[in-house]
C-alpha cells in the first residue's frame, strides 16, 4: 500500500488508505477516480515488467511462470 500511496502522492492525488482484513481500499477525491486508476495501473504494469525482466533468462524465456498465479483486479465505488 505504500507504493500505491507514494505514486499517487507523487501525481499530487490526495489518498486515505485503509487496510481491511481481506482486502485494502483506497479513497480518493470525486472526480479523480480514473486518474487514480490509471497511475494504479502503471504501478501494477511496471511491477510485472520488472518481474518479467527477473524472470527471463539467456534464451528468452520466462522461469517458474507455471508456478506462479498472478490476480488482477479493481473496483471502483462512488457514494455521496
Amino acid at each position: 500500500m505504500a507504493v500505491l500511496a507514494k505514486a499517487l502522492a507523487e501525481r499530487g492525488i490526495p489518498a486515505n488508505v485503509v487496510g481491511g482484513w481481506w482486502h485494502d481500499h483506497l479513497f480518493v477525491p470525486v472526480g479523480r477516480e480514473e486518474e487514480a486508476v490509471a497511475c494504479l495501473e502503471r504501478v501494477a504494469r511496471d511491477a510485472r515488467d520488472a518481474r518479467d525482466a527477473r524472470d527471463a533468462d539467456g534464451d528468452g524465456k520466462k522461469k517458474g511462470v507455471s508456478e506462479r498465479r498472478v490476480t488482477e483486479g479493481y473496483s471502483i465505488s462512488k457514494s455521496g
